[in-house]
């Protein structure tokens, strides 16, 4: 499958960013978006609570407290950062793979503003919760695969393996 072309719709200072290819398929040509939003940055202080066992003393309320402001302040970041990915992919030519790290659940703005338009693949086709997040906050979706409504999930999977601190999400799809 050759690549047609790609580029970088942002790129920020730590790892995050988003980058499109155009690959050629049959005779089809799709745009794959691979996406890592802005971080919640929030795992520390979540691995802290876990070791303290509980969230009733002064010093775990202040650690709640500087999560959820973490929360407020990266999920301003990450609604401009979808801004631009969700515009990129409003002109783009060719119907869309939008996948990746969005760090938000499925209630956020990240999530609705992408899903916009197109399909969540798990949601379609998976099974369970498809928790993503392999940290200590529990039952988290961050990741996602989002499709053109002409490209049809057929599975879509969360397998748990231990190489990293998100599973990933694998489906498969049939081009319309």
């Amino acid at each position: 499958m050759p690549i047609v072309s790609n580029g970088t719709i942002f790129k920020a200072k730590d790892s995050n960013g988003c980058l499109f290819a155009d690959i050629q398929i049959g005779e089809q040509t799709v745009r794959f978006y691979d996406v890592q939003l802005f971080s919640n940055n929030v795992s520390d202080i979540a691995d802290n609570l876990v070791e303290q066992g509980t969230i009733v003393d002064d010093k775990a309320a202040r650690s709640v407290g500087r999560m959820l402001a973490r929360v407020r302040r990266t999920a301003i970041n990450r609604a401009k950062e979808v801004e631009l990915v969700k515009n990129h992919a409003a002109h783009s030519p060719f119907q869309t793979i939008i996948c990746g790290d969005l760090n938000d659940i499925p209630v956020s703005y990240t999530y609705h503003t992408l899903h916009d338009g197109l399909q969540d693949a798990f949601q379609l086709t998976g099974s369970g919760v498809g928790t993503t997040y392999a940290g200590n906050i529990p039952a988290l979706r961050i990741d996602y695969i989002f499709t053109s409504p002409n490209i049809v999930p057929v599975r879509c999977e969360v397998p748990h393996v231990p190489f990293s601190d998100h599973f990933p999400v694998v489906g498969d799809f049939i081009l319309k």
